[in-house]
């Protein structure tokens, strides 16, 4: 059997003094210190969230922009490539008209040329058949 004597007594109380003392000197302010870490993280979590929040809006607001700006873009392309290509049949069709007109007078000039030449041909194959006919006609 157990008898209750005083130094058991006397052990329970310093046990509880001693119990107190720790929940006064170390629990409590350890238990406070977890609570504002809890605190901290859940914060922290909703700060993280929010921001997180805040990227999707500015990664969809930056996307459209983006979106927007490649199909402006895309236009002034097309428009640039348009005016290119016109500028280029303007040029192209310069240059024809301009080599139509050097062949054109070209064309003038070998025609008188050989109007010319014919002329001459006439009047040298005639001098050429009499030089032939004296010729013949000597030997």
């Amino acid at each position: 059997m157990v008898s209750v004597n005083f130094t058991l007594v006397v052990l329970l109380v310093m046990f509880l003094a001693f119990l107190g003392a720790m929940h006064r000197l170390i629990f409590t302010p350890l238990l406070a210190l977890m609570d504002r870490r809890n605190d901290q993280i859940v914060d922290d979590k909703k700060t993280a969230l929010t921001a997180a929040e805040e990227a999707t809006a500015l990664e969809d607001d930056y996307g459209a922009k983006i979106a927007q700006i490649h199909r402006e873009a895309s236009v002034r392309l097309g428009r640039a490539h348009r005016q290119a290509q016109e500028e280029h049949h303007a040029h192209v069709a310069a240059f024809k008209a301009k080599a139509e007109k050097e062949i054109a007078t070209l064309a003038q000039s070998l025609a008188g040329e050989i109007d010319g030449q014919r002329h001459q041909f006439d009047a040298l194959s005639s001098d050429i058949h009499h030089a032939m006919a004296k010729k013949l006609e000597l030997e």
